[in-house]
């Protein structure tokens, strides 16, 4: 069954902004803004609003509101052309119906014309009759298919665009990423290096100081040896002089 779980969000939108058009057109009739109205439905989006329906809940509630018929248009026109060209920009930005405010406006004004009582009459003198009118319909409808074509083609160009636009903010924010990335791993590896730098420094003091202590260790232990051999001789030359004196090799000492 269609639409058994209700029906779609932009299709609720859509109804929802056609009467808030006819609400608009009663303001619009007494030369009061509807701006205040689009407030009341701020979250409703629609990209395929029909201009002509728009154009026409505007003009039949306008006169509803001074209970006129629509040949009064023509009088009230100087006071509703300011609030109905600053509602149809507004409505168009917020619904996002490419081209609805220009459309819209467009249609009215031939709606008034046509039902002008200054005007009306001669433009439907000019109006082609017979199969030029039939052939006139046909025109208008092969238009209104590529006006309705050219709107889906519009949006569908601007979510490719907004889909873009992400991609690229996508793909920026990675190479801000991997920029942050390489200058934190060129930080790690500079504070590497300086360790490394100052621990092979470190090794090298202590080789060095080693080193000196090995020199004077050396230095030390051949002093200690000459020492010794001097010691050693010394010993040896009062043993012998002992050892010759219990051998008598040497004359007894002088008791004087």
């Amino acid at each position: 069954m269609e639409h058994a779980e209700g029906a779609p969000p932009e299709e609720l939108d859509k109804e929802e902004l056609n009467l808030l058009c006819w609400c608009a057109g009663l303001l619009i009739g007494e030369g009061r803004s509807a701006l205040p109205l689009l407030a009341l439905v701020r979250r409703a989006r629609c990209s395929s609003l029909d201009p002509k329906v728009v154009a026409r809940h505007i003009f039949e509630a306008a006169m509803l509101s001074r209970d006129q018929d629509a040949a009064a248009w023509e009088s009230i026109w100087p006071a509703a052309r300011g609030p109905l060209e600053e509602f149809l920009p507004a409505l168009e930005a917020q619904a996002g119906t490419p081209h609805l405010a220009d459309h819209v406006l467009s249609r009215l004004k031939g709606m008034i014309l046509l039902a002008s009582t200054t005007w009306g009459r001669a433009i439907a003198d000019l109006e082609p009759r017979g199969p030029d009118q039939q052939a006139l319909r046909e025109a208008q409808g092969r238009v209104d298919v590529l006006e309705a074509t050219s709107a889906r083609q519009a949006v569908d160009l601007e979510a490719a665009r907004r889909m873009r636009r992400e991609d690229n903010e996508e793909w920026l924010r990675r190479v801000e990423n991997l920029a942050r990335t390489g200058d934190r791993l060129q930080a790690d590896l500079e504070a590497a290096r300086r360790m490394r730098r100052k621990d092979n420094e470190e090794w090298l003091r202590r080789v060095e100081n080693l080193a000196r202590t090995g020199d004077r260790l050396q230095a030390d232990l051949q002093s200690a040896e000459t020492e010794l051999r001097r010691r050693l001789e010394a010993l040896e030359a009062r043993r012998w002089v002992r050892i010759g004196r219990l051998l008598r090799a040497l004359p007894p000492q002088s008791t004087d």
